[in-house]
This record gives C-alpha cells, structure tokens and sequence, in this order.
C-alpha cells in the first residue's frame, strides 16, 4: 500500500524542479561527459552539497544522459518509499505499527516532501531513517555502510551517527561490536576523502562556507521552525499546527514511561541535536529543505503519541471485547481523518503548482535563456549569475557564481551582503540578473538597483530580456567579449 501511494503521488509532481539541484545535476553531467566530477570543467571546486546524490546519477545518466532531472525524480521516489518503510518497521519493532504505519502514510501525503522532489533531501531522510532502524535493531555493520552514505549524501549525517555511536557505548559500554561497522563506515568515507582531497583540496564542499558562519545570524534556524511547521497543516492552520507539535512534544515522555521504548527517544534526541547544530553553524538562509528531519519527526512523534494515547484509553475500558473494538474504532477514525486531512494538502498543492505561473515558468524561462546563451555567446564565455543551477546546466558555459558557492573568489563580498562588487572584481563576459514580481530582501536585485551599487554595469550594455508572467530576465554583455 506504501509503494501504491508513493507511485500515485510522485506522478503529480515528476516536474517539479528545485534550481539548487541543478547544481548536483551538472556535477552529473559533467563527469559522464569526461570532465570530472565538477561544476565548471577545469576548475576544481567540489559546489555540490551532496556528492553521493551526484554519484547516484550517473550510471543510469551514462546511459541517458539528457534525462539526469527525471533520474532524480526517480530517485526520491523510491527514498520515499524507503523513508515511509522503515519507519513503519521502526514503530511495528517497538509495539506501534499503526502508528509506523499512519506516519509513514502521512510522510507520502505531506506535499513538503514534493515541494524539493529535486534535492538530495528525500534520499537524505530514507537513509537517516534506514540507519536509525538498522541501529535499533541491532544491524550494526548495516547501520555502519547506510550511516557512511548518509555522511556522503550530506555531512549533516555525522549528527545522527555520533549520536548512536554515544547511545550504544553509553548502554553496551563494549567497543568491540562497533568493530565492524566503525571499518565499513571508515573505509567508505575514507575512499571519498582520498578522493577529495586530491581532486579539490578539501573534504568539505565549498557550499559549505558559502551558507554558514554569517554573523549574527545565531537565531536565523530556529526561528523559522514554527513557521515551517505551520506551513506543513492544511490552512496553514495555527491550532492543528500547535497540536501536532504539542502531541510530538509528549511523545518523549510517554516514550520514557515504557522502559521498552525508551530507545526511540534517539528519535527526538537526534532532532534536538540537529536544531542546535544548525543554529550554532549561522546558517545564511532558512532554506525549506533543511527543516525536512524536523518535519518527519514530527509526525513519527504525533503518531506515536495519538497511539499510546489511544491504547490508555482503551485500557481503562473494563469489558475486554469494548476494549479491543474501542481502541479499533478510535484509532481507525483518527486514521481517516489524518490521511483524508493530510491528502487534501497535498492535492490543493499539486493543482496551485501546476496553475501557478511562478512554478511553471521558471524553468521554462531559466530554460529559455540557456538556449539563448547557447546560441549568441561563445563558448569560452564567462556568464555571471546569482541563480546558477538550470541555466549553467542547460547552456555548457562556465559560471560565475556571484554568491560564491561555484566561485570561491566572489564569497568574500557574497558574505558581506555585497555579491555585486563582484561583477567589478570578476569581470564577467555577461551578466545575467533575473529579476520575480516580488523578491525577498536577499534575492536578485533588479538592474536599477544594480546601477546605485557603484554603477557596476555601465560596462556592460543589454542585449537580451526575456519576459515572462513572473520574470523578467536581462542578459548583459561586457563591451569587448570574446569571439567564438
């Protein structure tokens, strides 16, 4: 029923498409085409936050290489279904399969999940759950291969490892049994440190920098956290957000009341240590993808609370047969009424998403403009942009990233709030900005306001515009471009 689920849903958002992955995509790209894992051929920076997620795409992009976007969908898909399993065995192992089963049902309906179908954050999530189950059920050597890919498919993995490397000393007190896993973990992370290293210089991606260490912004995470939450609930409604959250806030205590449990408070431990980490890295923007752990979590929580709820309630039923049929009766409505709340979310999302002209234009116009600069640039031209991961995968051209995740000389002012200055430093051969109806105070500003910032194109004269219902996107040429 999972799987069924997982495959009729996927279907309603197999376009979707998140420009950050395009980053990871063209890593893809570039090293099924001979040009090493890399986002600018020639240059050795490692931009892709997930080097696992680039890795996983290329034996099936070997074979079609024009399809690596649909290959991602493909990819979540299946971690979806890997991600709602093995919760549902993680809840069924401690006693609560309805609730492992609800959750995991829930995962699949929550329209978050489609909404960055593109990002490594779907695969991320199935193999953090796949490690927790794997641990719990004493599959350690498992536990120690999935916690090692975990790593590799983003760093932040390191959090839920240590945690059960400290759980298992602190219960066991044996090091021993850690033995084998500790190899396999060691001896996968270590070939792609090697690697790395050798290739980049550094076993941190250079997106790593680029996000973090902002100052001042201490709070940036945590402060997005409820509304984050919020915009999970149908309605974006305040009261069945601070119930959910209230029921995953009990949840550890009715956890620590079953001396049996107690191990799924890793679970909320975990969670916990996640926020804390993120607040203290001062992350730069409060991206949706990074609170997806939270947002399982969540659920898993507030299903697991519904359910012990429930199982006291039908307990102090005194006729065993009222018992049993009481208990099936309340659960099964609560069941209903979760899926049928949590599936209308994710229907009204799919139908704003596809009637939406931000949604379903702004590929069509990153799209576009590639073509355009595939046409009427050479091909040893420079372009510089903020956005660049559908138009530099689209139009085999080097980037220039003003923000600094590509291009490691524009991060000073980047970090700086002053990305435009790098237009004068870099000199790039074009420039393009794309400018939304309404962009937040840290996105593209328009080219007006570009001109105010030191007048940082009045060598660069426009070319090219292309409109659409939600973008305008300017091309800019340097005077003197190089010639094909």
């Amino acid at each position: 029923s999972l799987a069924g689920l997982v495959i009729g849903i996927s279907q309603q958002f197999r376009d979707i498409f998140v420009d950050d992955a395009y980053i990871t995509y063209r890593h893809a790209l570039n090293f099924v085409h001979g040009q090493g894992l890399v986002f600018n051929p020639g240059e050795r920076v490692l931009v892709t936050t997930s080097p696992l997620h680039a890795l996983s795409l290329i034996p099936l992009g070997a074979l079609f290489p024009s399809q690596i976007p649909l290959i991602a969908n493909l990819l979540s898909s299946l971690m979806i279904f890997v991600l709602s399993w093995h919760l549902y065995r993680l809840l069924d192992h401690f006693g609560c399969g309805w609730a492992g089963w609800v959750a995991g049902c829930l995962i699949i309906l929550t329209w978050w999940t489609y909404s960055f179908f593109s990002l490594e954050t779907i695969l991320l999530a199935g193999l953090e759950m796949t490690l927790l189950y794997s641990y719990l059920t004493g599959r350690l050597t498992r536990a120690g291969v999935v916690g090692a890919l975990a790593v590799l498919t983003r760093y932040d993995a390191i959090l839920l490892v240590g945690l059960l490397v400290a759980h298992h000393l602190a219960t066991t007190r044996r090091i021993k049994p850690l033995a084998r896993p500790a190899l396999a973990f060691i001896a996968i992370l270590g070939v792609w440190a090697a690697f790395a290293i050798w290739q980049y210089g550094s076993f941190l991606p250079n997106t790593f920098s680029a996000k973090t260490g902002v100052p001042g912004n201490w709070a940036v995470f945590a402060e997005a956290i409820w509304p984050k939450i919020l915009q999970v609930v149908v309605g974006n409604s305040p009261l069945a957000s601070g119930v959910a959250l209230g029921l995953a806030v009990l949840a550890p205590v009715l956890m620590g009341l079953q001396r049996q449990q107690r191990p799924l408070l890793l679970l909320p431990t975990w969670i916990v240590l996640y926020i804390a980490a993120y607040s203290y890295l001062r992350i730069i923007f409060a991206y949706s993808w990074y609170y997806y752990p939270l947002i399982v979590a969540t659920i898993t929580l507030a299903c697991y609370c519904i359910q012990r709820l429930v199982q006291v309630l039908a307990q102090r039923i005194s006729r065993p047969t009222l018992q049993r049929r009481g208990w099936q009766v309340i659960w099964g409505l609560a069941t209903a009424a979760l899926l049928l709340w949590q599936g209308s979310a994710v229907i009204a999302y799919s139908s704003s998403h596809h009637a939406s002209p931000w949604t379903t234009t702004r590929e069509q116009a990153y799209q576009a403009t590639a073509d355009w600069v595939m046409a009427h640039t050479p091909a040893q031209a420079k372009i510089a942009m903020l956005e660049i991961g559908i138009i530099g995968y689209y139009s085999n051209r080097t980037v220039v990233d003003l923000l600094g995740l590509a291009t490691p000389m524009s991060l000073p002012f980047a970090r700086a709030g002053q990305w435009w200055k790098n237009i004068a430093l870099i000199q790039p051969d074009y420039v393009i900005i794309q400018n939304r109806e309404s962009d937040p105070p840290w996105d593209t500003p328009n080219s007006t306001t570009l001109t105010t910032h030191g007048e940082v194109l009045k060598d660069y004269t426009l070319i090219h515009v292309l409109s659409t219902p939600a973008y305008t996107i300017n091309v800019y040429q340097k005077s003197n471009p190089p010639t094909s």
